[in-house]
């Protein structure tokens, strides 16, 4: 696509009608849908920089079919791997025969000729005038119909009796009626905006739908994470009432020990005393017998 709007541009145009056959193409270069991919986005950059460079861009899509010739030609090179200029008369020919874009573009001429009828408000010859004198009144306008309605018209005035008949016939069948080719750009433009609009739509839903998707993964991962948190807490709870009563048993035991040891205390220095009272006594008799030895040896 951007290659062939620098194309356009070099060959001097100003206003462009881009056709393809791939509406997501057509709607990400419209900015109807977004475009993520990185390699795609520098793509709709350079091709939005082309476009600036034109008075006027328009799009349309149209069916594989009718874009024959630039997809043989990308087969060509997809298939080959090299860039491939068409010189050969033939090929040009056969790629001319294969494009159909015009019968989307542009009104056949030919046809449009053929179909074409000059709509004009005859007006009866008086019996005292001559030929040369006969004047009509044209409306200024020209309206094509249909094939049926040409067969409709036909007949109409092949059953008209009169010029003012036939006038009538001409004015209900012709006057005032748009242009087929018109009828059909306006319908197909409502219609590739309708398409448009519905793409649109359908990729919001999407995109929705998967905001949804990822905000309910989100929610039951954070339930998981609330439930974990809530066991992590019970047992937390649960530890620290048995750190509470551990620390209520060590501090029993501890009040024991310090019961028995003021005790045990308590019994040493009976101890030290009922010692220091014997050893006393000792010393004394031991004291005592000598003496009494003493005395005995003098004697």
């Amino acid at each position: 696509m951007n290659n062939g709007v620098r194309s356009a541009i070099e060959h001097g145009v100003t206003d462009l009608i881009i056709v393809g056959d791939s509406r997501l193409a057509i709607h990400q270069s419209m900015g109807v849908i977004a475009c993520r991919k990185e390699t795609l986005q520098l793509k709709l950059s350079q091709h939005k920089e082309l476009t600036a460079q034109l008075k006027s861009t328009r799009y349309l899509h149209v069916v594989r079919a009718y874009n024959a010739s630039a997809d043989s030609l990308a087969t060509e090179a997809l298939e080959s791997q090299v860039t491939k200029v068409v010189l050969s008369e033939s090929r040009k020919t056969e790629l001319k025969a294969l494009n159909k874009i015009p019968e989307v573009l542009y009104v056949d001429e030919q046809a449009l000729a053929e179909t074409n009828l000059p709509a004009q408000r005859m007006q009866p010859i008086p019996q005292n005038e001559t030929h040369a004198e006969y004047q009509t009144v044209e409306e200024s306008q020209v309206t094509a119909v249909t094939r049926n309605q040409s067969r409709r018209l036909f007949r109409r005035l092949q059953g008209s009796s009169s010029i003012d008949e036939l006038v009538a016939a001409l004015e209900k069948e012709i006057v005032g009626r748009p242009h087929p080719a018109v009828v059909a750009g306006e319908q197909q433009a409502d219609a590739f905006a309708a398409q448009a609009r519905a793409d649109l739509l359908e990729h919001e839903l999407r995109e929705t739908m998967k905001r949804v998707s990822q905000l309910e993964e989100s929610e039951k991962t954070a339930s998981a994470l609330v439930r974990s948190l809530k066991e992590q807490v019970a047992q937390l709870e649960n530890r620290n009432i048995s750190l509470q009563e551990l620390h209520q048993s060590t501090n029993l035991e501890r009040d024991s020990w310090s019961t028995e040891r003021i005790r045990l205390d308590a019994t040493i220095r009976d101890k030290e005393r009922f010692i220091a009272s014997m050893t006393a006594d000792y010393h004394r008799d031991a004291g005592n017998r000598q003496l009494v030895l003493g005395g005995a040896a003098t004697s």
